[in-house]
């Protein structure tokens, strides 16, 4: 769930959950205990946001991804695809989930979509990881 929240960056700002722990305690609205947790939960955080760091630095570094590979709605590279039978896109699973809380039609041509019938990529999935796991091989054969 953290990696899900730290790769929207459009949710995820770490001072802003740092804010918010200082504001509850300074307001006594949690107690010490309750802050220890949130605060062990921002170090994983900060950990995970790291990683992102790490993995987008190397995604710029190896330049064009084969078009296959890539989430057709959000241009990021698929860790899930999955194939949407009532277009036969093939799209990354956390997108289409997403899509499917707010909609439940294929966004490509508004048929009824649910999760259920979402077809899991196994091939492409494995074929993804292994042209990374080539790639970050080549990458740190260079360094």
């Amino acid at each position: 769930m953290l990696k899900i929240i730290i790769r929207d960056e459009r949710s995820y700002n770490l001072k802003v959950y740092q804010d918010t722990i200082l504001l509850l305690l300074n307001e006594n609205l949690i107690s010490d205990e309750e802050s220890y947790s949130l605060q062990v939960v921002l170090e994983k955080w900060k950990i995970l946001a790291e990683e992102k760091k790490a993995e987008d630095l190397f995604l710029n570094q190896i330049g064009d991804i084969p078009e296959e590979f890539l989430d057709p709605l959000m241009n990021h590279v698929m860790k899930e695809p999955v194939l949407l039978p009532t277009s036969g896109i093939i799209i990354d699973h956390m997108t289409i989930l997403k899509h499917l809380m707010v909609d439940l039609t294929d966004p490509f041509n508004r048929k009824p979509l649910t999760k259920e019938m979402l077809q899991p990529q196994n091939e492409l999935k494995e074929r993804i990881k292994m042209y990374f796991d080539e790639k970050r091989k080549e990458f740190q054969g260079g360094l």
